[in-house]
């Protein structure tokens, strides 16, 4: 198996983040491994947010959530997101000042 020169070739690096102190790990070896300011290489960094819990009055378990406790889940997700981009960004910053989110 041929080793890949990251520095002579244009690729994209995919980290997946999440709230774990491994995940932050991950993320900061990775700018310290493989991202220098020498490359053209492109950082991804992926978070997958779960989808919200949708409950009808058929759920076997019983529980049935108004819209105010829905809209509460949701926002409880936006805010976890918000959070791991925030550490992560903030780690991002530690190693290039020339690094920048794109949220999607």
């Amino acid at each position: 198996m041929e080793a890949v020169n990251l520095k002579k070739k244009q690729c994209k690096i995919v980290v997946a983040v999440d709230e774990s102190a491994e995940s932050m790990y991950a993320l900061s070896w990775c700018l310290s491994n493989l991202i220098s300011q020498a490359t053209i290489n492109t950082l991804v960094l992926l978070y997958v947010k779960p989808p919200p819990p949708v409950y009808s009055s058929l759920d076997v378990a019983g529980y049935i959530f108004s819209g105010d406790m829905i809209r509460a889940l949701e926002a409880y997700g936006n805010d976890l997101v918000n959070s791991v981009m925030g550490r992560a960004e903030d780690i991002c910053g530690k190693f290039s000042s020339n690094v920048r989110f794109l949220f999607v």
